[in-house]
């Protein structure tokens, strides 16, 4: 699975293998959706299957609009009003507190499910109208489809991981040419 900076493409990357008959589902519970949370620095209060089916939908709104824009094509109107309904929604950051025994840090109370969406949606937002939209590119193995952000300059990554789809895509087009 992909990790990148942006946990809306983090987000995306819960579907593996997203082009084959069967994806794999990295959310399959309301469970594995907040620890998946945690893991990206979200802790929530709690979490249910409305909470998952939610995460579900503004993940595949999220992907509609990466993939747009990583093959330069307009996207599905729904999926710009889902994202853009879902960000402007309230979401609470962490306040900044001190204390002499710490310093400067992040107070980490819990959030809501909501809330934690309603940043990733807006991490989305920022993705896709910021410097780094025009670095979208989309795995080219046949049966991926991840969108990430390609590094500036240089050769440009084809694959989001080298060492998976690369590879895959390495060994295939070996076959290929020994046939």
């Amino acid at each position: 699975m992909a990790n990148t900076e942006h946990i809306s493409l983090n987000l995306v990357a819960t579907v593996g293998g997203r082009f084959t008959e069967a994806p794999i589902e990295r959310l399959p519970d309301a469970r594995a959706l907040r620890a998946w949370l945690g893991i990206h620095g979200l802790e929530i209060e709690a979490c249910g299957d409305a909470d998952l089916e939610a995460a579900k939908t503004l993940r595949e709104a999220v992907y509609e609009l990466v993939e747009a824009a990583a093959t330069n094509r307009a996207p599905d109107p729904a999926a710009l009003t889902a994202v853009n309904a879902r960000a402007a929604r309230p979401s609470v950051r962490p306040p900044m507190v001190w204390d002499k025994r710490n310093g400067f840090f992040l107070d980490r109370t819990p959030l809501s499910a909501d809330q934690a969406l309603n940043l990733i949606a807006r991490d989305a937002v920022d993705l896709l109208t910021g410097p780094e939209r025009d670095r979208l590119h989309q795995c080219e193995a046949d049966t991926c489809g991840t969108v990430f952000v390609a590094s500036g300059g240089g050769r440009p990554r084809r694959w989001c991981s080298s060492s998976s789809c690369g590879n895959r895509e390495r060994v295939r087009a070996h076959r290929a040419t020994k046939r």
